[in-house]
Parts: C-alpha cells; structure tokens; sequence
C-alpha cells in the first residue's frame, strides 16, 4: 500500500474526536483500505472509520448543547445522580434538546424545525431504546421548544447570544477503547468560569471540578483569549471526574448507548 495512503489512513483515525486524543500508534493495524468504506483494525477489532467519526460528532453536538450555561441542560450528563446511566433512562426533552441544538438559529425571530429532523437526528445518536414523543420541550426561559401536534412543528424564538467567555463545562477525550459492537470513550470532565478586572477583559480562568464549585482545581493565565484544555489536563487531570461513553453498534453506526462516572 502506498506510504501516503497509510499515513493519511493514520491520522485520520487519530483526529476521529480526538478518539483519544492518546489513541496509541502501535494500535492501529491497516487491514485493507478501499474509498468506499476506509476500514481498519483497532484493538483486533475491524472499524470503519466513517462510524468512528460519527462517535465524535455525536460527542460534539452532546458538549455544544450541555456546555451553554443559558440552557436549564447546562452540564447535564455531567450532574446525573446515578452512576451508570442509560441513555433510555435519561430525559426524553433533554435528548432532543441536545440533537436538535446545531439546528437552533439564534435571531430572535420566531423560527421552526419539523418533527421529522428531531426523529433523524435522535435515531442517529441514540440507540434504539429512546423512543421519540413529540411534545414541548423547555429548556431554559429563552430556550421553549413549542410542539404543534397538527403541524408536526417545533417552534421558537431564541435572542442571539455571543459571550465565548460564559461559564462553561468542558470535556477532553482521553482514551478510547473499541471492543466487538462496541466504542468506549473516555473523558475528564471540568468547570470553568472566566475572570476579568474590568468585566471587558478576562485574563485568566478558574477551573473547578464541577459547577457547585465545593472544588478549586486551579487558576490559569489565558493565553491569546484563550484557555489551553493540554495545561488543564496537565496540572489538575488525576483530580477531575471522568466520564465513559459507551457507544453501541448497529445497522446504522455507533449509537450512544450509556453514560457512566467513573
């Protein structure tokens, strides 16, 4: 096989959500490679790497819906009293908050979204388990998900909202594990709220390990605007909760299947 191909093959799998951002080298065996499927051996295990990537975008829809501080869901799988927790056994509304959030327009005017693309994109990130019952969603005072049942039409009127300094949760892969049917990522999870002398200008972050703020992990500079998530891990991971998302297969892919605190 050509040299480039594999290379290419390699960090393609690398960069699938960061599947693992530590994702060993020595674990990734190509089998074969052709353009229609670009399979691979993980762990002995035969991957496509299209289902791979389609476990870092649920993941990412998942952190943009929960990490927005304005929505009653901020930080939701990350507060969930039991340990283990099936996606079945979760909120219906909060599951359809979360796969609908890219598809949510902030304008402040009245927009809509169909019943169907709701249905679409929960079979597309949840396992079959999650049953859909179209009904109003409210997830926080600006964020009400009307239902018409006649229509089949989900409507709202969302302000626009553009704070990137807004107090967060944030999670970082940090192995991942793929077994027969079955992805498992796991994730350090932390809080963050960001600090300014002249509420204009934020200089630094504080970093806690979750939003009730019982535990201090840190105080970091800023660097360009920006919190570094690599110096965050560095200094305080071994403190910070970890999380493991289990992600079963079926005929359409990887479907997120449990949520689990370690």
């Amino acid at each position: 096989m050509n040299k480039k191909v594999v290379f290419t093959i390699i960090i393609l799998v690398l960069l699938v959500i960061g599947l693992g951002g530590y994702l060993a080298y020595d674990k990734i065996y190509l089998q074969y490679f052709n353009e229609e499927t670009a399979m691979t051996m993980i762990d002995d295990v035969n991957v496509d790497v299209n289902d791979l990537f389609e476990v870092g975008n649920v993941l990412d829809k998942l952190d943009r819906a929960y990490s927005d501080s304005n929505s009653t869901y901020f930080g939701y799988p990350y507060e969930l009293k039991k340990r283990v927790n099936k996606v079945s056994e979760l909120e219906l509304n909060a599951l359809i908050y979360a796969s609908v959030y890219d598809n949510l327009l902030f304008t402040n005017t009245q927009q809509t979204i169909h019943e169907s693309l709701v249905k679409k994109n929960l079979n597309k990130m949840f396992t079959s388990s999650v049953k859909y019952v179209g009904s109003t969603v409210t997830a926080g005072t600006s964020y009400i998900l009307n239902y018409d049942e006649a229509t089949k039409l989900y409507s709202y009127t969302i302000p626009a909202t553009a704070n990137v300094y807004a107090p967060t949760y944030i999670a970082v892969n940090t192995s991942t594990t793929v077994e027969e049917d079955k992805v498992l990522v796991t994730r350090k999870v932390f809080y963050v709220e960001y600090e300014s002398l002249n509420g204009k200008d934020y200089t630094q972050a504080a970093i806690y390990k979750a939003r009730d703020k019982k535990t201090k992990l840190i105080t970091l500079k800023l660097k360009n605007g920006t919190l570094s998530t690599e110096e965050v891990i560095a200094k305080t991971g071994s403190k910070m909760n970890s999380f493991i998302y289990t992600f079963t297969l079926d005929e359409d892919g990887y479907k997120l299947y449990s949520i689990e605190r370690k």
